[in-house]
């Protein structure tokens, strides 16, 4: 995967316009066309605030260890 993705960068590069990050490179897949549009502001607000809140519960239950489970 690693070598397929440098030369896609590579072939980028060489054509004038670099991709040296994965934002760089998705900026370009969607300028190509190669990949859909991001997902619309509200859906990916709701995504990154419940992405949000499972690291929180993940969090506390890895400090609270087994004592979480005794009340």
């Amino acid at each position: 995967m690693k070598t397929y993705l440098e030369r896609i960068r590579g072939k980028y590069r060489a054509a004038g316009r670099a991709a040296g990050s994965a934002v760089e490179l998705y900026q370009r897949a969607l300028e190509d066309g190669l990949v859909g549009t991001p997902l619309p502001a509200q859906v990916a607000g709701f995504v990154l605030e419940r992405a949000r809140r499972t690291v929180r519960v993940e969090s506390r239950q890895a400090h609270d260890g087994p004592r979480a489970l005794l009340g």
